[in-house]
């Protein structure tokens, strides 16, 4: 009898607990459609932000990785003298546009616009980029080389002193801007330097 008792009041005990539990959920959320169809609303509008909030993350983090970092080497010897663009970024670089400008503000397009051609005989070479070229990540490409190859001692060789010193004298007054943007055609930071470095020698 005792053992009966005890599991008819356990049961009678967890149906009560069920019941509650029903009749709390029941307050809780209510058993209205209106309320439901705004519940169900309210979770797909959420749904749709979250979605297109990792899409804007994916995109952001799509171009960043493939975003390319410009920067200028100067390659100063006594045989040769260049300027090159180095690409040290992930994605390609694409040039826009290559300005050079002196201490007194006047601009040119490209450090061998500077030279004066008539007055050198050092074997030279320079390269003017259009829009859309492009360098890849990891590599670079000399924009500007003068190559200086005389023997110690020969008359040449004094001629070649004076043209290092001609190119030197007249690049260092000058600075170096460059537009670029990467694959998605937006445009990155503009690289700006100085050519200074060309005078310390």
């Amino acid at each position: 009898m005792c053992v009966s008792t005890v599991i008819q009041n356990s049961t009678y005990l967890a149906n009560s607990t069920n019941f509650s539990q029903i009749q709390t959920i029941n307050v809780i959320i209510p058993n209205d459609p209106l309320y439901l169809t705004i519940i169900a609303i309210l979770i797909s509008f959420f749904s749709v932000v979250v979605g297109f909030t990792t899409l804007l993350i994916q995109n952001y983090h799509n171009r960043l990785s493939v975003r390319p970092l410009g920067n200028i080497e100067l390659h100063d010897t006594n045989s040769e003298i260049s300027i090159a663009i180095c690409n040290n970024g992930l994605g390609p670089m694409i040039i826009k546009s290559i300005e050079t400008v002196d201490k007194q503000g006047t601009k040119k397009d490209h450090p061998a616009d500077w030279i004066p051609w008539n007055e050198l005989t050092a074997e030279h070479f320079f390269k003017s980029f259009k829009e859309k070229d492009n360098i890849r990540n990891g590599m670079n490409e000399v924009i500007f080389q003068y190559n200086f190859e005389s023997e110690s001692g020969s008359p040449k060789e004094q001629r070649m002193k004076e043209e290092r010193k001609l190119i030197r004298n007249i690049l260092k007054d000058l600075t170096i801007r460059i537009r670029y943007s990467n694959i998605y055609r937006n445009e990155q930071t503009k690289i700006i330097q100085s050519l200074e470095g060309f005078g310390k020698n």
